[in-house]
């Protein structure tokens, strides 16, 4: 399966935006796009793409417990490597 890891070492608000970003594209997109075009397909195709971000909203939960630290991308899993001073 496809991924792909961030680099840098961010800080949790930085990781956060990017963990969520494709919750609220993905989610705000298709939003949008029933309101435009309602129907079934509209709606079978915004709840793929809600459960698609599930993952991503599962790390962000975990990251809301963290303490505040740097954050990096877990190059190989899903998930996440936190440091602290």
């Amino acid at each position: 399966m496809p991924s792909c890891a961030c680099k840098a070492v961010l800080k949790k608000r930085a990781y956060l935006a990017g963990v969520l970003a494709p919750f609220t594209v993905l989610g705000g997109g298709s939003v949008l796009f029933i309101f435009i075009y309602p129907g079934t397909v509209s709606f079978l195709t915004m709840m793929v793409n809600f459960i698609s971000a599930g993952a991503d909203l599962l790390i962000a939960f975990q990251v809301l417990k963290e303490r505040d630290g740097f954050i990096a991308d877990h190059p190989t899993e899903a998930g996440y490597i936190v440091f602290y001073r």
